[in-house]
């Protein structure tokens, strides 16, 4: 198998609205840059956080000092990428619930006595 830069050689990778892939790539790199700050922030504080509500965390680093502005600037980047990568469809959410379904009246049969 060839090494992955000869698999993905003349890939366009430039990150815009219009091209996904380079969004992807840029959301690959954002959180690359963001994990060490998480793992250094996790270490700090003695618990294994998860890798969500990145925006979240490192507002709550900074004000602690665990981290600085360049750093929460960083986490904020990534959640943004992430969340970009995977809500891929948005949805007003009355458009994805369920209409009521009227169902037919039950008809009476009446016999003659």
């Amino acid at each position: 198998m060839p090494p992955v830069h000869v698999l993905g050689r003349g890939q366009y990778l430039t990150p815009s609205e219009h091209n996904p892939v380079g969004l992807l790539e840029e959301a690959l790199v954002d959180v690359i840059a963001a994990d060490p700050i998480h793992q250094r922030i996790c270490k700090e504080l003695g618990k294994n956080l998860p890798f969500t509500r990145l925006d979240e965390l490192a507002h709550n680093a900074l004000t602690k000092g665990l981290i600085d502005k360049d750093e929460a600037a960083i986490l904020v980047k990534a959640e943004e990428s992430r969340l970009r990568s995977i809500n891929v469809d948005d949805f007003d959410p009355e458009e994805l619930a369920t209409k009521p379904v009227k169902l037919p009246e039950k008809v009476r049969k009446v016999e003659a006595a």
